[in-house]
């Protein structure tokens, strides 16, 4: 069963793989960073000192390991993105089989390889090429850490299962800031239940909680010593991955409000009760199925419950399922706490290993929601966010219900046909949405493809005029380090985005000025960028205006390509 099962979620990522095959990268926005960064430390750069990077070391350092061996081209990044996505589907199923059965494996590993693998929602929301490796790498080992603890509880704790929790949970910390707070809190809180609940010895849990621990603190301070020669103003953490412009101010504001949803609460609130409403619905339907519908005794009931199930699971198979979990989790919370309280006092329940299950898996999943918690579904950030969710929605539908007697684990399975409709409708966008990326750009690289003409064209003309004229470098602005990466061409600066996260106030402006100044390039590429997810128009519209003067007085226009759908002005230094 396990087998065929295992060969269903193969069939479908290949199928996910193959109708997005090429078409992954967006040529400008994100996810050229980790494309470029891992090849300038292997030509002697620093991190934090030579290159600016807003997230921990461990993700750059291990893809230029990775590609000092392979070589960098499109095709191993895209190799590269598959192997860690086929980790993390292979931790969620295992996660999922261990504590919530076979049904559950397959449901969280089909909607990992239809939602996630190639998503298409948005730019970089996919495992292939993301907008960030740092973000798919520090979910696989947190997804990697879950299933680990969620073994030591049911089972107990052995040295494999210490070892490779302490090892995801440190190797996540280094991969996101928010993840090393998650892990952190994890560590003490899991370490203090096991002991309290006798799970595992309270010495060794609390040992192997100061082990962890203590090579936190250890990889950190040689962390900090070893990046701890950045320039003067301009700290390797504090200005880096905890920088003031990305956690404070107007512009933070208004994206992370746009991420977690507050900014719409109120119709985010409303779909998210839509969708509750639904899962009810469908819940007391598939109770009546199991419990009071016999197609031979009462064929009319059947085929009217069967019907009513139908047209629920074709208004529910899509993002209201997920945004229902909003409030789910909230509900879940009360029932959650007792658990634990019970389970620590009381001596009869302490070796009860299902009533853990579903606290330990509500954590996760509210540690992986936080960031999207009014927004929650596998869309742009949620893309990799909502996974700690499935292995949560999997075990409620497939146990905790049936545990509960709303229905029996047999009548669990009519909770597949809506997570098949919903795997459907995913391949299915994801298919008219890579359709589209007809427009094939040729670079050193590798071929990629886009969905707009005009750019594609633009850019197939500016790789060729680098080539022609040898540009021994240049800058993209507002961003742009896929450029950069695709025609093996470096950017002379330590700065790379430009984006008004990057240029909040005029304090950043005169740094940036000042960059330039310093590294003085001899050519900046200027491409159009809507700035309309930070609430600005554009650069040198409403915001960049000091270093667009700057770009206006120190350098002259040596080519442009504009047109209808995209431009891009190639200034020379003067």
């Amino acid at each position: 069963m396990d087998a065929l099962a295992l060969a269903a979620i193969v069939a479908v990522a290949a199928l996910a793989l193959r109708q997005s095959w090429g078409k992954w990268l967006h040529p400008i926005i994100d996810a050229g960073r980790d494309l470029y960064v891992p090849e300038q430390i292997l030509l002697g750069e620093k991190l934090y000192r030579d290159v600016l990077y807003f997230y921990p070391p461990l993700t750059p350092y291990l893809l230029a390991a990775i590609t000092a061996v392979t070589g960098s081209s499109l095709a191993i990044y895209a190799v590269v993105g598959i192997a860690i996505s086929a980790v993390a589907c292979g931790a969620l199923y295992a996660a999922a089989r261990a504590g919530s059965g076979r049904s559950a494996a397959f449901s969280v590993a089909l909607l990992f390889v239809s939602a996630s693998l190639a998503g298409a929602t948005a730019y970089g929301s996919n495992f292939v090429f993301p907008y960030a490796h740092a973000a798919i790498l520090a979910m696989t080992l947190f997804i990697i850490f879950e299933a680990m603890v969620l073994r030591i509880f049911a089972e107990g704790a052995s040295a494999g299962r210490t070892a490779v929790a302490i090892g995801a949970a440190v190797l996540c910390a280094w991969c996101k800031i928010e993840f090393a707070i998650f892990v952190a809190v994890s560590i003490v809180a899991f370490a203090l239940l096991a002991a309290a609940t006798r799970r595992v010895a309270p010495g060794k849990a609390l040992v192997a909680a100061g082990v962890a621990f203590g090579i936190l603190t250890a990889s950190f301070a040689a962390v900090w010593r070893y990046f701890d020669d950045a320039p003067p103003g301009h700290h390797w953490l504090f200005d880096n991955t905890l920088p003031a412009a990305l956690l404070s101010g107007d512009v933070a504001r208004h994206f992370y409000s746009s991420v977690t949803g507050i900014d719409h609460w109120a119709s985010n609130l409303t779909v998210a009760a839509v969708g509750l409403a639904l899962i009810v619905a469908h819940a007391m339907l598939v109770r009546s199925l199991d419990r009071n519908a016999t197609p031979g005794e009462r064929p009319v009931v059947t085929v009217a419950l069967l019907v009513g199930l139908a047209l629920v699971v074709y208004v529910l198979g899509n993002d209201r399922f997920f945004r229902a979990w909003t409030l789910i989790q909230i509900g879940l919370l009360p029932g959650a706490v007792r658990a634990v309280i019970r389970v620590v006092r009381s001596p009869e329940h302490q070796g009860k290993w299902e009533e853990l299950r579903l606290p330990l898996l509500l954590w996760f999943s509210l540690c992986g929601t936080s960031r999207i918690y009014l927004n929650l579904a596998p869309s742009w950030y949620g893309f990799f966010l909502i996974l700690p969710v499935w292995l949560l929605i999997a075990d409620v539908l497939f146990r905790e219900l049936p545990a509960r007697g709303l229905h029996s684990r047999k009548g669990a399975l009519l909770w597949l046909p809506l997570l098949i409709v919903i795997a459907g409708r995913n391949l299915t966008e994801q298919r008219e949405t890579y359709a589209k990326k007809s427009f094939a750009i040729e670079t050193p690289r590798g071929t990629f493809y886009d969905a707009n003409p005009y750019r594609a064209q633009v850019l197939s003309e500016f790789f060729a005029y680098t080539r022609e004229h040898r540009l021994a470098g240049f800058v993209v602005i507002p961003e742009g380090l896929a450029l950069n990466y695709a025609a093996s061409i470096p950017n002379p600066t330590s700065w790379h985005t430009f984006t008004p996260a990057e240029l909040p106030t005029i304090t950043q402006e005169r740094a940036a000025i000042a960059e330039f100044e310093r590294a003085r390039p001899q050519h900046v590429a200027v491409a159009s960028r809507d700035a309309s997810d930070f609430g600005f128009r554009g650069f040198g519209i409403d915001y960049g205006i000091a270093l667009d003067g700057y770009l206006r007085t120190n350098y002259v226009l040596e080519r442009q390509w504009r047109t209808e759908g995209f431009s891009l002005f190639l200034l020379r230094r003067r």
